[in-house]
């Protein structure tokens, strides 16, 4: 083979080939090696030429490997405690060498770029609460059934037909009964007691419902006309009767210590007798006030929050120019 070589040969015909093509009127048709053609670059969408040279360096490029950092933060955000963590870690690096003592720095970590993030020992007091929660309110509803079945074993106590005031007059605690064989005997302490108020409201709100088995009476030692203008404050629809500090409240008390403490008796007739069945007394966080049961679902109990009589507070300036306004 002569100097050109090989390539130098292949040009050499080609270029005859030409020249043949020529002399007989024979068109050429460009080669792509003669044509001045510009770059993909020049004559393409640039974005679409880099953005498939990216696509490409994607697809040859590894996945950015996975930490054990990286595993335990994740099983912690995800609310895994301290140990789920750490078994986290060792499914995906089984010869990772990973303490509990090193699952807790992620966490800590996690906590300075997220406070929400529980530590170790809070997040195990809410395991435990919850999981104790259920079994709690399960033995609360058979202590008060076992309560219920208590206070049918006891035996009632005869008691004497008291007298009461009432803006229609003396009315009898037999009267109280009116065509029922139960009557359930409020005990309020009257007007000057924001818990018992509380308690009124909530009876209130079901006295269709207590009427329907029993027979209900609000007693304190308000006088009659004080107990209907405080009880039209708030809508009660109680009958009322005033026992006025005597001996009813003293001899039936719900509290021996507390000669108007407030609670509650209820009373059974039986013929012309009447019997006193059971009776409880009403307390901050007791059973009878369902105010106090979902103050808890917020966390909060009886020395967070205090009733009043009322939450509306009228504004310091009045857009009527306030003359005649009672307090």
């Amino acid at each position: 083979m002569n100097r050109f070589g090989v390539r130098g040969l292949t040009e050499r015909i080609r270029e005859s080939a030409d020249r043949i093509q020529e002399r007989m009127g024979v068109t050429k048709k460009p080669s792509h090696t003669e044509v001045d053609e510009p770059p993909a670059a020049a004559t393409g969408n640039i974005g679409e030429v880099a953005g498939g040279e990216a696509a490409e360096e994607a697809q040859e490029a590894p996945p950015p490997k996975r930490t054990i950092g990286a595993t335990a933060m994740q099983a912690i955000a995800a609310g895994a405690t301290n140990e789920e963590a750490l078994q986290a870690v060792r499914k995906e690096f089984p010869k990772a060498r990973t303490t509990l003592k090193s699952i807790n720095w992620h966490r800590s970590q996690l906590r300075k770029q997220d406070p929400s993030v529980p530590t170790e020992r809070d997040l195990r007091a809410h395991i435990e609460a919850s999981e104790a929660i259920p079994k709690t309110e399960r033995q609360i509803a058979d202590l008060i059934a076992k309560l219920s079945a208590l206070r049918k074993q006891t035996l009632p106590q005869p008691v004497p037909n008291y007298s009461f005031a009432t803006l229609c007059g003396e009315v009898s605690l037999m009267d109280l009964f009116a065509d029922k064989r139960l009557l359930l005997a409020i005990h309020n302490m009257g007007q000057g007691c924001r818990y018992c108020t509380l308690w009124a409201d909530g009876f209130n709100g079901i006295l269709h419902h207590l009427e329907s088995a029993m027979s209900v009476a609000l007693l304190s030692k308000d006088a009659p006309p004080v107990q209907r203008d405080f009880a039209n404050s708030r809508d009660w629809r109680f009958q009322l009767a005033s026992h006025g500090g005597g001996s009813y409240i003293h001899e039936q008390t719900v509290m021996q210590e507390d000669g108007n403490a407030a609670g509650a008796v209820l009373y059974e007739r039986q013929g012309d007798a009447i019997y006193r069945k059971s009776s409880c007394v009403f307390g901050p966080g007791d059973l009878y006030c369902t105010m106090w049961s979902l103050l808890g679902l917020a966390g909060l109990g009886d020395g967070d929050w205090t009733p009043q009589y009322r939450y509306w507070r009228r504004p310091a300036k009045m857009d009527d120019g306030g003359a005649n306004l009672l307090e």
